[in-house]
Order: structure tokens, then sequence, then C-alpha cells
């Protein structure tokens, strides 16, 4: 005779239909994986380095709500960001309703140390998240599981060359960051992907060459990174100087890091992937649609979003979209970037 399942058979949430399903010898249904509350659709890129803003910084942010691209990318109204800077390359350190930046490179010639914040809900100006960085940088790379940011890695200004520290804010509230142990090895203008479990950063530059690898760390115990492999196996390595990430949500294994600059010089089409299932060298999959570095990249779990960077052409404008899980190559988008090009920006989406 049927029998309810007991707790030990008990795995995920039910509706009453599945519950009288199981009683009457029914099969429970898979565990329920949730979605991450920093995932969404909505896709943000600001600042940078391209045709607009004070010789040449672009200071304006926009954003697109549409997973496929076929919406315009839009400037909403005439809100700027509060300072002219590129190389922040921080913006990942999100929970959707609220995106954080700290450091950057400003106009005036020098890296700051100033943390702000943008509110997506009113798309106003950026504003102060209360507290500084404890020096002043640019090109670290940051990350969030919608809860704690991390930022680690750049061009410590300070000090005068790339560094390994890292450190975390809270995102829904304001304050001092903390410091928060260091990455493997030094990273400037490296990548990064973050999700539910991990925040990983990939390549750059180091103190005395290229850096050659990928790290990682749990957000749940937090600390020094733990080396995660080679970038690829073989062959002169290479260092994916200003390259990104994009991860594949939550439940998912999978990071893609696309384009950046090759060790020999030249720009990278390259489209790799590696996975937190057994970490490890990546795969060479395909490419994207044009080589580009310093381009902005963000994912929603489903689909990856690479926008703007410096191609062929100088800066480019152009977005272009790809199936985090198929692999598909990254074709060019519907539309591109509205205002001017940017290049060695900021791009985040809610991941």
């Amino acid at each position: 005779m049927p029998r309810i399942p007991n707790t030990t058979d008990a795995n995920g949430i039910w509706d009453l239909n599945e519950q009288r399903n199981a009683a009457y010898g029914e099969v429970w249904p898979l565990p329920f994986v949730p979605i991450p509350a920093w995932a969404g659709d909505r896709y943000f890129s600001y600042s940078g380095y391209g045709s607009g803003g004070s010789s040449g910084y672009q200071i304006r942010y926009e954003y697109c709500n549409s997973v496929t691209l076929a919406s315009a990318w839009t400037i909403p109204s005439t809100y700027t960001m509060n300072w002219y800077q590129r190389w922040n390359y921080t913006g990942k350190m999100s929970n959707q309703a609220r995106i954080v930046n700290a450091g950057g490179y400003a106009n005036w010639g020098s890296a700051q140390n100033w943390i702000y914040y943008l509110t997506t809900a009113t798309f106003a100006y950026s504003t102060s998240f209360g507290a500084y960085a404890p020096y002043s940088f640019y090109a670290a790379r940051g990350g969030s599981d919608g809860t704690t940011g991390i930022y680690g890695g750049g061009y410590n200004w300070t000090s005068g060359g790339p560094t390994s520290n890292k450190n975390k804010i809270t995102i829904a509230s304001t304050g001092t960051s903390t410091a928060h142990g260091s990455l493997y090895g030094t990273r400037d203008k490296g990548g990064s992907a973050s999700g539910a479990t991990y925040f990983c950063t990939f390549g750059g530059t180091s103190s005395s060459s290229a850096n050659t690898n990928w790290d990682y760390e749990t957000f749940a115990t937090g600390g020094t990174s733990t080396n995660a492999g080679n970038l690829e196996g073989g062959g002169s390595p290479r260092y994916n100087f200003d390259c990104d990430a994009i991860d594949g949500g939550l439940g998912s294994s999978r990071i893609v890091l696309a384009g950046g600059a090759w060790q020999g010089g030249g720009h990278a089409n390259a489209m790799f992937h590696y996975t937190t299932a057994s970490w490890g060298v990546g795969t060479d999959y395909g490419n994207m649609a044009n080589a580009r570095e310093a381009n902005s990249t963000t994912g929603n779990g489903t689909y990856g979003m690479i926008a703007g960077g410096q191609g062929l052409s100088a800066y480019e404008s152009g977005t272009l979209l790809f199936n985090i899980g198929t692999l598909a190559l990254a074709t060019v988008g519907a539309n591109a970037l509205n205002y001017g090009v940017t290049t060695n920006g900021a791009g985040v989406g809610n991941q």
C-alpha cells in the first residue's frame, strides 16, 4: 500500500497536488532550486573611456531591460555618474536593488578610493556608500552573492603596483569596507565571475609577469582565495589582460571567460569554459563575433551579455549575446550602446 514518504524522503518544496500524488505512490518532485535574489534581465553598463565625458571619460550609465537585447539601451533621463572615470570594474557587487562600485581611474590623472552606489529603482545620480576604500586603486574586480560584495586585485595607486588585496562590503548597508584576505597572486585588469557560492578571478597582470591562473573563494567561508588551475593548457599561456567572465547562475558549475588581450599582443575573440565542479584548465569552445578586450559582461543564468570594449575598430559600441547552457557562439545583439562607445568600463547586470 502506498505510504506518505517520511522526512528522509523529502527534498524540495511541494504544492498540495504533489503531496497528494506522493501519498498515493507517485514520485516526489526534484529539489526546488530558487532563482538567486540578485539575478534578473536588466543589464547595466556605465562609465569607461570613449567618445563622451571630460577628455573622453564616460560618466553616463544606461541599461537594457530585454534579455534578448531586442529593445534599445536607455540612458535614464540626464542622470550621470558623480565623477568621470574608467577602469572601474567592481560594479558586479549588486543585489539587484543596488549596484556598488569601488575605485577607478579619474579624469584628473590618478586613481581614487571612493565607494559609490546606484539605486536601480530610481536611476538617480550615484550616491556615496558612506566610506572610502583603504587605498586608491583601479582595475580591481568585483562580485557578490546578493548579500556580500567582494572586490580584489587591481593596481594599488598608493603603493605603485598590482595588488592581491581583497575587501568586502555588505551591499544593503553602507559603511567602511573591511579587509578580506588576498587573491592567489596579484591581478591587475583580470576578470571575475560570481554566483551563489563562489567568487572567482581570472588572469590579468602580476607584479613580475602575466598571471596565467584563476582562483576562487566561497562566500560562506571567505578569506584567501585558492588556486583553481591554469587558464589553459599547452602552448604560450594566455593571461587575458582586460578580460571578463560570466557565471552560469545558481545550480550551474559553468563560467565563461570572454575576450581579453593575448600575452603576445592583440585582441582575443576566444570564449573559454571553466567549471566549479572540477576546477582546472579551461576549454576553448568557440568565439565571439568580433575580438575585443575591456568589455563589460553579465548574465542572468541563461544568457550571457557582452557590451562595449576595445576591438579592431577602436572602441566598440555593439553588444553580443550567447546561451550559457548550450555554449553557443556570442553573436551581435539587436542594438548597441546609445551613448557613444565604452571601453575600460564597468558593466553589470544583477549578479
